[in-house]
Protein backbone atom coordinates (compact mmCIF):
# COMPACT_ATOMS: atom_id res chain seq x y z
CA UNK A 1 0.00 0.00 0.00
CA UNK A 2 3.02 2.61 0.82
CA UNK A 3 4.42 1.56 -2.12
CA UNK A 4 1.12 2.64 -4.77
CA UNK A 5 0.87 5.50 -2.41
CA UNK A 6 4.31 6.44 -3.26
CA UNK A 7 3.84 6.05 -6.63
CA UNK A 8 0.56 8.21 -6.50
CA UNK A 9 2.38 10.81 -5.11
CA UNK A 10 4.97 10.60 -8.27
CA UNK A 11 2.16 10.84 -10.96
CA UNK A 12 0.71 13.65 -9.06
CA UNK A 13 4.10 15.92 -9.41
CA UNK A 14 3.40 16.16 -12.82
CA UNK A 15 0.97 19.18 -12.23
CA UNK A 16 3.78 20.97 -10.34
CA UNK A 17 6.57 23.00 -12.17
CA UNK A 18 10.09 21.98 -12.32
CA UNK A 19 13.07 23.68 -11.50
CA UNK A 20 16.64 22.80 -12.60
CA UNK A 21 19.99 24.14 -12.24
CA UNK A 22 23.49 23.49 -12.95
CA UNK A 23 27.11 24.90 -13.96
CA UNK A 24 28.64 24.16 -17.17
CA UNK A 25 33.19 24.94 -17.86
CA UNK A 26 34.45 25.55 -21.38
CA UNK A 27 36.04 27.98 -23.63
CA UNK A 28 33.44 29.82 -25.72
CA UNK A 29 35.47 31.07 -28.90
CA UNK A 30 38.00 33.68 -28.50
CA UNK A 31 36.11 35.08 -25.89
CA UNK A 32 37.49 32.92 -22.92
CA UNK A 33 37.43 30.45 -20.69
CA UNK A 34 34.81 30.37 -17.83
CA UNK A 35 31.63 28.95 -16.46
CA UNK A 36 27.98 29.82 -16.77
CA UNK A 37 25.41 28.88 -14.02
CA UNK A 38 22.13 28.26 -15.40
CA UNK A 39 19.01 28.40 -13.79
CA UNK A 40 15.54 26.75 -15.68
CA UNK A 41 11.78 26.31 -14.57
CA UNK A 42 8.98 24.96 -16.71
CA UNK A 43 5.45 24.16 -16.32
CA UNK A 44 3.00 21.95 -18.16
CA UNK A 45 -0.10 24.42 -18.84
CA UNK A 46 -1.59 21.31 -21.17
CA UNK A 47 -1.24 17.63 -22.22
CA UNK A 48 -4.53 16.53 -23.37
CA UNK A 49 -4.41 14.12 -19.96
CA UNK A 50 -0.93 12.86 -20.02
CA UNK A 51 -0.45 13.63 -16.32
CA UNK A 52 -4.25 13.08 -15.86
CA UNK A 53 -4.33 9.53 -16.73
CA UNK A 54 -0.88 8.64 -14.76
CA UNK A 55 -2.53 10.21 -11.65
CA UNK A 56 -5.78 7.85 -12.14
CA UNK A 57 -3.81 5.23 -13.01
CA UNK A 58 -1.86 5.23 -10.15
CA UNK A 59 -4.78 6.16 -8.05
CA UNK A 60 -6.71 3.08 -9.72
CA UNK A 61 -3.42 1.01 -8.49
CA UNK A 62 -3.72 2.26 -4.54
CA UNK A 63 -7.89 1.10 -4.71
CA UNK A 64 -6.67 -2.24 -6.28
CA UNK A 65 -3.61 -2.97 -3.76
CA UNK A 66 -6.12 -2.29 -1.02
CA UNK A 67 -9.07 -4.48 -2.61
CA UNK A 68 -5.85 -7.36 -2.55
CA UNK A 69 -5.29 -6.67 0.75
CA UNK A 70 -9.28 -7.05 1.74
CA UNK A 71 -8.73 -10.99 -0.22
CA UNK A 72 -5.88 -11.56 1.80
CA UNK A 73 -7.66 -10.25 4.98
CA UNK A 74 -11.12 -12.09 4.34
CA UNK A 75 -8.86 -15.60 3.93
CA UNK A 76 -7.06 -14.79 7.19
CA UNK A 77 -10.71 -14.43 8.98
CA UNK A 78 -12.30 -17.18 7.27
CA UNK A 79 -9.31 -19.46 8.33
CA UNK A 80 -9.37 -18.29 12.18
CA UNK A 81 -13.38 -18.91 12.27
CA UNK A 82 -12.41 -22.22 10.86
CA UNK A 83 -10.21 -23.09 13.01
CA UNK A 84 -12.63 -22.25 16.05
CA UNK A 85 -15.10 -24.47 14.34
CA UNK A 86 -12.89 -27.38 13.88
CA UNK A 87 -11.06 -27.16 17.27
CA UNK A 88 -15.21 -27.40 18.98
CA UNK A 89 -16.23 -30.34 16.20
CA UNK A 90 -12.96 -32.43 17.69
CA UNK A 91 -13.71 -31.13 21.16
CA UNK A 92 -17.31 -32.57 20.95
CA UNK A 93 -15.69 -35.94 19.54
CA UNK A 94 -13.30 -36.27 21.72
CA UNK A 95 -16.25 -36.16 24.47
CA UNK A 96 -18.09 -38.72 22.42
CA UNK A 97 -15.02 -41.08 22.05
CA UNK A 98 -14.77 -41.06 26.18
CA UNK A 99 -18.54 -41.67 27.06
CA UNK A 100 -18.14 -44.39 24.52
CA UNK A 101 -15.14 -46.06 26.05
CA UNK A 102 -17.12 -45.89 29.33
CA UNK A 103 -19.72 -47.49 28.39
CA UNK A 104 -17.82 -50.23 26.76
CA UNK A 105 -15.87 -50.57 30.15
CA UNK A 106 -19.08 -50.83 31.83
CA UNK A 107 -19.85 -54.05 29.73
CA UNK A 108 -16.42 -55.29 29.85
CA UNK A 109 -16.99 -55.10 33.72
CA UNK A 110 -20.63 -56.79 33.38
CA UNK A 111 -19.09 -59.45 30.93
CA UNK A 112 -16.03 -60.65 33.45
CA UNK A 113 -18.68 -61.35 36.24
CA UNK A 114 -20.46 -62.97 34.36
CA UNK A 115 -18.11 -64.93 33.63
CA UNK A 116 -17.24 -65.46 36.86
CA UNK A 117 -20.38 -66.18 38.11
CA UNK A 118 -20.39 -69.04 34.86
CA UNK A 119 -23.76 -66.82 32.87
CA UNK A 120 -21.28 -66.62 30.09
CA UNK A 121 -18.68 -68.16 28.15
CA UNK A 122 -14.79 -65.77 28.12
CA UNK A 123 -15.57 -64.49 24.66
CA UNK A 124 -17.74 -62.13 25.98
CA UNK A 125 -14.72 -60.31 27.44
CA UNK A 126 -12.70 -60.70 24.74
CA UNK A 127 -15.14 -58.97 22.30
CA UNK A 128 -15.86 -56.41 25.13
CA UNK A 129 -11.88 -55.77 25.21
CA UNK A 130 -11.33 -55.92 21.33
CA UNK A 131 -14.16 -53.21 20.54
CA UNK A 132 -12.29 -51.19 24.16
CA UNK A 133 -9.23 -50.80 22.21
CA UNK A 134 -10.51 -49.74 18.78
CA UNK A 135 -12.68 -47.45 20.90
CA UNK A 136 -9.24 -45.82 22.59
CA UNK A 137 -7.64 -46.07 18.94
CA UNK A 138 -10.51 -43.75 17.99
CA UNK A 139 -9.69 -41.06 20.70
CA UNK A 140 -6.45 -41.23 19.42
CA UNK A 141 -7.09 -40.41 16.34
CA UNK A 142 -9.82 -37.71 17.78
CA UNK A 143 -7.09 -36.06 19.79
CA UNK A 144 -4.29 -35.99 17.09
CA UNK A 145 -6.50 -34.25 14.87
CA UNK A 146 -8.20 -31.76 18.02
CA UNK A 147 -4.27 -30.90 18.84
CA UNK A 148 -3.58 -30.16 15.35
CA UNK A 149 -6.41 -27.18 14.85
CA UNK A 150 -5.22 -25.84 18.39
CA UNK A 151 -2.09 -25.26 16.92
CA UNK A 152 -3.30 -23.74 13.98
CA UNK A 153 -5.65 -21.65 15.78
CA UNK A 154 -3.30 -20.75 18.27
CA UNK A 155 -0.99 -19.74 14.85
CA UNK A 156 -3.81 -17.75 13.69
CA UNK A 157 -4.48 -15.72 17.24
CA UNK A 158 -1.18 -15.73 18.51
CA UNK A 159 -2.79 -15.84 21.72
CA UNK A 160 -3.02 -18.65 24.66
CA UNK A 161 -6.23 -20.46 24.16
CA UNK A 162 -8.81 -21.91 26.47
CA UNK A 163 -9.44 -24.51 27.58
CA UNK A 164 -12.66 -25.43 25.37
CA UNK A 165 -14.79 -23.40 22.82
CA UNK A 166 -18.00 -23.78 25.27
CA UNK A 167 -19.91 -21.38 23.01
CA UNK A 168 -21.53 -22.16 19.49
CA UNK A 169 -20.56 -19.86 16.75
CA UNK A 170 -24.01 -21.31 15.25
CA UNK A 171 -27.00 -18.65 15.54
CA UNK A 172 -24.16 -15.73 14.90
CA UNK A 173 -23.19 -17.33 11.19
CA UNK A 174 -27.15 -18.51 10.82
CA UNK A 175 -28.53 -15.33 11.51
CA UNK A 176 -25.59 -13.37 8.86
CA UNK A 177 -26.21 -15.64 5.88
CA UNK A 178 -30.33 -15.19 6.20
CA UNK A 179 -29.98 -11.22 6.30
CA UNK A 180 -27.18 -11.61 3.34
CA UNK A 181 -28.25 -10.12 -0.12
CA UNK A 182 -25.80 -11.16 -2.74
CA UNK A 183 -23.98 -8.32 -4.12
CA UNK A 184 -20.98 -9.30 -6.73
CA UNK A 185 -19.45 -5.23 -6.00
CA UNK A 186 -19.19 -6.23 -2.75
CA UNK A 187 -16.52 -8.86 -3.19
CA UNK A 188 -13.18 -8.22 -3.49
CA UNK A 189 -12.24 -10.41 -6.43
CA UNK A 190 -14.68 -8.66 -8.23
CA UNK A 191 -13.54 -4.84 -7.21
CA UNK A 192 -9.74 -6.21 -7.85
CA UNK A 193 -11.30 -7.08 -11.60
CA UNK A 194 -13.11 -4.02 -12.32
CA UNK A 195 -10.06 -1.98 -10.90
CA UNK A 196 -7.94 -3.82 -13.83
CA UNK A 197 -10.84 -3.17 -16.37
CA UNK A 198 -10.19 0.92 -15.28
CA UNK A 199 -6.21 0.71 -15.34
CA UNK A 200 -6.52 -0.92 -18.60
CA UNK A 201 -8.80 1.64 -20.11
CA UNK A 202 -6.71 4.61 -18.73
CA UNK A 203 -3.42 3.01 -20.33
CA UNK A 204 -5.45 3.15 -23.48
CA UNK A 205 -5.94 7.22 -22.69
CA UNK A 206 -2.65 7.24 -22.00
CA UNK A 207 -1.80 5.63 -25.57
CA UNK A 208 -3.60 8.25 -27.28
CA UNK A 209 -2.42 11.23 -25.16
CA UNK A 210 0.91 10.33 -25.96
CA UNK A 211 0.30 11.10 -29.83
CA UNK A 212 -0.99 14.60 -28.74
CA UNK A 213 1.31 17.58 -28.09
CA UNK A 214 2.06 19.37 -24.39
CA UNK A 215 2.06 22.87 -24.24
CA UNK A 216 4.24 24.28 -21.21
CA UNK A 217 5.91 27.40 -20.10
CA UNK A 218 9.43 27.71 -19.61
CA UNK A 219 12.13 30.56 -17.91
CA UNK A 220 15.69 30.30 -17.90
CA UNK A 221 19.05 32.39 -16.87
CA UNK A 222 22.30 31.97 -17.55
CA UNK A 223 25.23 33.38 -16.35
CA UNK A 224 28.73 34.10 -17.02
CA UNK A 225 31.63 33.25 -14.56
CA UNK A 226 34.92 33.52 -14.73
CA UNK A 227 36.46 35.56 -18.30
CA UNK A 228 33.32 35.61 -19.44
CA UNK A 229 31.95 37.69 -17.08
CA UNK A 230 32.97 40.42 -18.07
CA UNK A 231 31.78 40.55 -21.64
CA UNK A 232 29.20 42.30 -23.94
CA UNK A 233 26.63 39.59 -23.10
CA UNK A 234 27.78 38.00 -19.74
CA UNK A 235 23.92 37.04 -19.07
CA UNK A 236 21.24 35.54 -20.98
CA UNK A 237 17.27 35.76 -20.00
CA UNK A 238 14.51 33.77 -21.73
CA UNK A 239 11.48 32.82 -21.35
CA UNK A 240 9.00 30.65 -23.88
CA UNK A 241 5.97 29.00 -24.79
CA UNK A 242 6.54 25.58 -25.91
CA UNK A 243 4.83 23.16 -28.26
CA UNK A 244 6.08 19.60 -28.44
CA UNK A 245 5.26 16.42 -29.54
CA UNK A 246 6.80 13.04 -30.89
CA UNK A 247 6.54 13.03 -34.77
CA UNK A 248 8.01 8.87 -34.64
CA UNK A 249 9.14 6.11 -32.30
CA UNK A 250 9.22 3.59 -34.30
CA UNK A 251 5.48 2.70 -34.25
CA UNK A 252 5.85 2.25 -30.29
CA UNK A 253 2.75 4.85 -29.79
CA UNK A 254 -0.04 2.65 -32.02
CA UNK A 255 1.47 -0.17 -29.79
CA UNK A 256 0.70 0.85 -26.86
CA UNK A 257 -2.28 1.79 -27.73
CA UNK A 258 -3.45 -2.07 -29.66
CA UNK A 259 -1.87 -3.18 -25.88
CA UNK A 260 -4.35 -1.05 -23.94
CA UNK A 261 -7.52 -2.37 -26.07
CA UNK A 262 -5.99 -6.12 -25.62
CA UNK A 263 -5.50 -5.09 -22.02
CA UNK A 264 -9.51 -3.95 -21.85
CA UNK A 265 -10.66 -7.46 -23.85
CA UNK A 266 -9.27 -9.48 -21.42
CA UNK A 267 -10.18 -7.36 -18.44
CA UNK A 268 -13.92 -7.41 -19.31
CA UNK A 269 -13.26 -11.74 -19.77
CA UNK A 270 -12.03 -11.75 -16.61
CA UNK A 271 -14.64 -10.12 -15.02
CA UNK A 272 -17.02 -12.43 -16.88
CA UNK A 273 -15.22 -15.20 -15.31
CA UNK A 274 -14.56 -14.18 -12.13
CA UNK A 275 -18.53 -12.91 -12.03
CA UNK A 276 -19.66 -16.60 -13.16
CA UNK A 277 -17.42 -18.50 -10.60
CA UNK A 278 -19.00 -16.75 -7.46
CA UNK A 279 -22.63 -16.94 -9.02
CA UNK A 280 -21.86 -20.76 -9.49
CA UNK A 281 -20.16 -20.79 -5.66
CA UNK A 282 -23.27 -18.97 -4.04
CA UNK A 283 -25.70 -21.59 -5.51
CA UNK A 284 -22.81 -24.64 -4.71
CA UNK A 285 -23.37 -23.25 -1.02
CA UNK A 286 -26.35 -22.77 -0.70
CA UNK A 287 -27.44 -26.02 -1.96
CA UNK A 288 -25.21 -27.89 0.54
CA UNK A 289 -26.66 -25.50 3.76
CA UNK A 290 -29.94 -26.65 2.17
CA UNK A 291 -29.36 -30.52 2.08
CA UNK A 292 -27.04 -30.08 5.84
CA UNK A 293 -30.50 -28.23 7.20
CA UNK A 294 -32.93 -31.40 5.49
CA UNK A 295 -30.63 -33.81 6.95
CA UNK A 296 -30.21 -32.77 10.59
CA UNK A 297 -33.54 -33.90 11.62
CA UNK A 298 -32.93 -37.61 10.36
CA UNK A 299 -29.72 -37.85 12.19
CA UNK A 300 -31.38 -36.38 15.48
CA UNK A 301 -33.91 -39.20 15.25
CA UNK A 302 -31.56 -41.74 14.24
CA UNK A 303 -29.30 -41.10 17.63
CA UNK A 304 -32.86 -40.89 19.51
CA UNK A 305 -34.04 -44.17 18.41
CA UNK A 306 -30.45 -45.79 18.80
CA UNK A 307 -30.10 -44.70 21.92
CA UNK A 308 -33.79 -46.06 22.97
CA UNK A 309 -32.70 -49.23 21.29
CA UNK A 310 -29.51 -49.39 23.49
CA UNK A 311 -31.56 -49.03 26.84
CA UNK A 312 -33.73 -51.91 25.37
CA UNK A 313 -31.05 -53.92 24.90
CA UNK A 314 -29.41 -53.68 27.82
CA UNK A 315 -32.49 -54.83 29.77
CA UNK A 316 -33.16 -57.71 28.07
CA UNK A 317 -29.70 -58.53 28.48
CA UNK A 318 -29.17 -58.43 31.98
CA UNK A 319 -32.80 -59.44 33.02
CA UNK A 320 -34.30 -61.53 30.00
CA UNK A 321 -30.85 -62.88 28.47
CA UNK A 322 -32.65 -62.65 24.93
CA UNK A 323 -30.05 -60.78 23.88
CA UNK A 324 -25.86 -61.03 23.83
CA UNK A 325 -23.33 -58.72 24.49
CA UNK A 326 -22.48 -58.58 20.89
CA UNK A 327 -25.71 -56.82 20.44
CA UNK A 328 -24.73 -54.38 22.98
CA UNK A 329 -21.38 -53.77 21.89
CA UNK A 330 -23.08 -52.97 18.25
CA UNK A 331 -25.15 -50.46 19.87
CA UNK A 332 -22.79 -49.00 21.58
CA UNK A 333 -20.70 -47.99 18.42
CA UNK A 334 -23.90 -47.18 16.41
CA UNK A 335 -24.84 -44.68 18.84
CA UNK A 336 -21.16 -43.43 18.98
CA UNK A 337 -21.23 -43.39 14.86
CA UNK A 338 -24.85 -41.64 14.94
CA UNK A 339 -23.38 -39.11 17.06
CA UNK A 340 -20.00 -38.58 15.26
CA UNK A 341 -22.78 -38.18 11.87
CA UNK A 342 -24.62 -35.62 13.78
CA UNK A 343 -21.39 -33.45 14.90
CA UNK A 344 -19.82 -33.63 11.78
CA UNK A 345 -23.20 -32.84 9.71
CA UNK A 346 -23.69 -29.39 12.42
CA UNK A 347 -20.39 -28.08 11.73
CA UNK A 348 -20.27 -28.49 8.28
CA UNK A 349 -23.49 -26.77 8.23
CA UNK A 350 -21.27 -24.07 10.31
CA UNK A 351 -18.66 -24.02 7.70
CA UNK A 352 -20.92 -23.92 4.64
CA UNK A 353 -22.98 -21.11 5.93
CA UNK A 354 -18.80 -19.34 7.11
CA UNK A 355 -18.08 -20.23 2.96
CA UNK A 356 -20.90 -18.50 2.15
CA UNK A 357 -20.09 -15.07 4.16
CA UNK A 358 -16.43 -15.01 2.52
CA UNK A 359 -17.89 -16.29 -1.02
CA UNK A 360 -20.25 -12.91 -0.81
CA UNK A 361 -17.93 -10.71 0.91
CA UNK A 362 -19.23 -10.00 4.01
CA UNK A 363 -16.84 -11.17 6.38
CA UNK A 364 -15.48 -8.57 7.37
CA UNK A 365 -18.96 -7.10 8.23
CA UNK A 366 -19.86 -9.82 9.99
CA UNK A 367 -17.12 -10.16 12.04
CA UNK A 368 -16.84 -6.51 12.62
CA UNK A 369 -13.57 -5.39 10.97
CA UNK A 370 -14.21 -3.12 8.19
CA UNK A 371 -13.37 0.02 10.38
CA UNK A 372 -9.99 -1.12 11.73
CA UNK A 373 -9.43 -2.56 8.90
CA UNK A 374 -9.58 0.72 6.22
CA UNK A 375 -8.04 2.86 8.81
CA UNK A 376 -4.94 0.29 9.15
CA UNK A 377 -4.95 0.07 5.25
CA UNK A 378 -4.72 3.72 4.80
CA UNK A 379 -1.90 5.03 6.98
Amino acid sequence: MEQQSSSLDVARAGYYPTVQAGVSAGRQGNVGSGQTFSVNASQMLYDFGKVGSQVSRANADVQRQYAQVLIVVDDVARKTAQAVIEVRRFQLQEIAARKQIDAITDLLKVAQARVSLGASNQADPVQAGSRLDAAQSTLHFIRTQLLQWQSKLRQLVNEPLPASISVSPEPELLQATQLITPDLNQVPQVQVALLELEIARLQLNRAKADQLPTISVSAGLDQNMGELRNTQNDHDYNLMINVTNSLFEGGALRAKQRAAGHAITSAQENIDDVSLGLKERWQSISDQIAGLETRLPMLASRKKSITETRRLYREQYLSLGTRSLLDLLNSEQEIFQAELEWQNAVHDLLQARLDYVQATGQMRTVFDLSESLVAEARQ
